[in-house]
C-alpha cells in the first residue's frame, strides 16, 4: 500500500476522534521519512494545527468564562472532530455554564446511547436534571456515575450537595407544615 495515503487516512480518523497526540505522532513519523511524504500530508498537518488553534481558543474562552465563545469554538472543533466524546462532554458543561439548560437537556438525551457508560456523562446528565428540578432522577444518574467510577470526585461532591439540598428541602417543608415560616425560609 501507498504509505502516505495510509497515514493520511489514519490521521484523518484519529483527528475525527479527537486523538490529536496520536495523529501528530503519525504525521511526524511519516514526515521524517522523506520530504515528499511531508508534502503529501500537508493538508493533514494544517488540519492538526487548526484543531490545536481551536482548542487554544476554547481554553482562553473558558479561562475568561465567556461561555458563548467557548461554545462557538467547541462547535467549530466538533465539525473537525465529530467523534471526540470528551469534546461533546465539554460542550454539555459549557451549555450548563451558559445557562442553556434546555439545549443541554436535549443534547444529553441525544448522547445517552453513545455515552451512558462514561462517569463524566452520567455526572453531567445528573446535574442537568437537578438543575431542572428533577432531583431524584438527577441523584440516580450521580449514583450511576459513582458505580462506574467510585473515585470520581466531581460525582462524589455533587451527590453530597444534592443529598444535602434534598434534606434541606424536606426539613423546610416540614417547618412550613408546622407553621414555622421564618425557620423554613432561613433553612431553605
Amino acid at each position: 500500500p501507498d504509505y502516505p495515503k495510509v497515514v493520511k487516512r489514519l490521521v484523518q480518523g484519529l483527528i475525527s476522534l479527537g486523538e490529536m497526540n496520536d495523529a501528530k505522532t503519525w504525521l511526524d513519523q511519516a514526515s521524517q521519512l522523506n520530504e515528499e511524504n511531508k508534502k503529501l500530508l500537508l493538508n493533514e498537518i494544517k488540519l492538526v494545527k487548526s484543531v490545536e488553534d481551536l482548542q487554544e481558543s476554547i481554553n482562553k474562552a473558558v479561562e475568561r468564562k465567556t461561555w458563548s465563545s467557548a461554545l462557538y469554538f467547541t462547535n467549530e472543533k466538533l465539525r473537525l472532530c465529530p467523534g471526540d466524546k470528551n469534546l461533546k462532554l465539554d460542550k454539555l458543561e459549557y451549555m450548563m455554564d451558559a445557562g442553556q439548560t434546555a439545549n443541554a437537556t436535549k443534547m444529553s438525551q441525544e448522547l445517552f446511547e453513545e455515552l451512558n457508560s462514561i462517569p463524566r456523562y452520567l455526572y453531567i446528565r445528573g446535574m442537568i436534571l437537578v438543575d431542572e428540578g428533577r432531583i431524584e432522577q438527577g441523584k440516580k444518574f450521580l449514583i450511576q456515575a459513582l458505580k462506574h467510577d467510585p473515585d470520581y470526585v466531581k460525582g462524589q461532591k455533587a451527590l453530597k450537595r444534592v443529598k444535602k439540598m434534598d434534606t434541606l428541602k424536606t426539613e423546610a417543608g416540614a417547618l412550613f407544615k408546622a407553621g414555622e415560616y421564618e425557620k423554613a425560609i432561613v433553612g431553605f
